[in-house]
């Protein structure tokens, strides 16, 4: 572990000294999240770039294995009325996680987004629409300002890798809530409406025998009590001794104890 963490530390700084040099005015470093005594926190940073005359924004969370073992979370921020936002997150990040880890992704991954930003032009853009954003123009979209709470459900979740990319990816984006494995499994997250959205984008693209948004609840952000949980936790509710079948009992409970009892049925398909 500890020879693995040197060597990704050592190839996250060969990333960054690149990145800084190609992109040294529109990148910007930051921490997010909360910071662990003794735990190296990810190294965030952001980079605006400049695509056929139409301003994108990529956000890059690194892991401390990064690139070794692990894999960046990313998400592409851009003019909603000129392209397919999370259409195009999603794409990204289904490239991203078919590359061969080992070394560093993020350059590949701005070639990648170079090449195929065109092809997710909003269907709502006007003909001819160039859609370039003057500067200094703030990025808007339906998300902007609000919480929001997803209450999703799929046929069962038994695979213990797509369990933990379930709880590392809502780690990842700063989201809380749970999920539940076995059959029925549920995932309930909530937090800010752009990042939950991306969640969803990037959850419902992995290989699901059936997974379906139940529910979507929005809120303006300046509502603090509408948040419930404050992290993200996997919750075995086991009704049978083998892991396999959900207490659904067990759920109800857990959301009557958070004052949303209410979402339950809807929940279930009840």
């Amino acid at each position: 572990m500890a020879d693995q963490a040197e060597c990704a530390a050592e190839e996250q700084n060969n990333e960054l000294v690149l990145m800084t040099a190609m992109y040294e005015r529109d990148l910007e470093l930051f921490f997010s999240g909360e910071l662990i005594p003794d735990v190296p926190p990810p190294r965030n940073y952001s980079v605006k770039l400049e695509i056929s005359g139409s301003i994108v924004e990529l956000f890059v969370s690194v892991p401390v294995l990064y690139p070794i073992v692990e894999y960046p979370s990313i998400r592409v921020s851009a003019d909603c009325e000129e392209f397919e936002v999370n259409e195009l997150n999603a794409y990204l990040r289904s490239w991203l996680h078919k590359q061969e880890l080992g070394e560093p992704l993020i350059a590949q991954l701005i070639e990648e987004l170079r090449g195929e930003l065109h092809s997710f032009t909003s269907r709502r853009a006007p003909d001819g629409c160039g859609g370039s954003m003057s500067s200094g123009e703030t990025v808007r979209s339906e998300y902007d300002d609000k919480f929001a709470r997803y209450w999703i459900l799929s046929h069962h979740m038994y695979s213990q890798a797509k369990r933990h990319e379930v709880v590392k990816q809502a780690k990842a984006h700063g989201i809380t809530g749970f999920s539940t494995p076995g059959k029925p499994a549920v995932i309930v997250v909530e937090g800010d409406a752009s990042l939950v959205q991306d969640y969803w984008s990037y959850i419902r693209t992995m290989s699901w025998h059936k997974i379906t948004l139940m529910e979507q609840e929005f809120v303006p952000s300046s509502r603090k009590d509408f948040l419930r949980f404050s992290c993200f936790k996997e919750l075995c509710f086991d009704a049978g001794g083998d892991h396999k079948k959900v207490d659904i009992a067990e759920v109800r409970k857990l959301l009557e104890e958070n004052g949303l009892e209410k979402h339950f049925r809807n929940l279930y398909n009840m």
